[in-house]
């Protein structure tokens, strides 16, 4: 999302506190015209001038990505607007709906090449949220405070996966994990 308040381009990847994060920069769904909320930095850059993408602060969170997978799955649970049936397995909402926007790895929204970060300015991460937000709430000039907004319950996200799914995760997101060091 672009904030030319605060000359910042925030790049929301699904389940990594963005919704949090754009309402402490002043987003609100109800008074917006902001549009997709989850565009990639590559359509950021393409969408904007190039005084605008260069001269703008860009950045963005990533997660776990077997903790944001849970997450998004109860997610999708929990918001009837996704119209999940409720008989949907963990498995199942995996690896039939890997296609998707929201479930694809992270670096395909901030990279412009595949295995490329693009020009992010700060990667935060969602395991160090109020210490990487409290950067780039100085940075720009905001609150340091983050409010909670659209969290999921759930239990820890190990107790989700089979050894098969581990691995399918593992495999499907292998860019992710390479790329910011994450593990099981």
């Amino acid at each position: 999302m672009i904030y030319h308040d605060h000359k910042c381009i925030f790049v929301h990847v699904p389940k990594t506190a963005g919704k949090s994060i754009a309402t402490a920069l002043g987003f609100s769904p109800e008074n917006s015209d902001i549009g997709n909320i989850h565009k990639t930095l590559k359509q950021y850059r393409d969408e904007n001038t190039f005084a605008v993408f260069m001269d703008y602060i860009k950045f963005t969170f990533v997660r776990n990505p077997f903790d944001r997978l849970v997450s998004l799955y109860f997610y999708f649970r929990q918001n009837s607007r996704h119209k999940l049936n409720p008989d949907t397995t963990f498995h199942d909402f995996l690896t039939c709906r890997m296609n998707q926007y929201a479930i694809k790895p992270q670096m395909d929204f901030i990279s412009f090449e595949p295995a490329e970060i693009g020009s992010c300015d700060f990667i935060g991460r969602y395991e160090n949220l109020e210490d990487d937000w409290k950067v780039i709430a100085k940075t720009l000039g905001v609150a340091n405070e983050l409010p909670k907004v659209n969290t999921t319950k759930h239990d820890d996200y190990r107790k989700y996966y089979t050894h098969e799914l581990k691995q399918w995760v593992y495999n499907n997101h292998l860019i992710d994990f390479e790329t910011f060091n994450y593990t099981f």
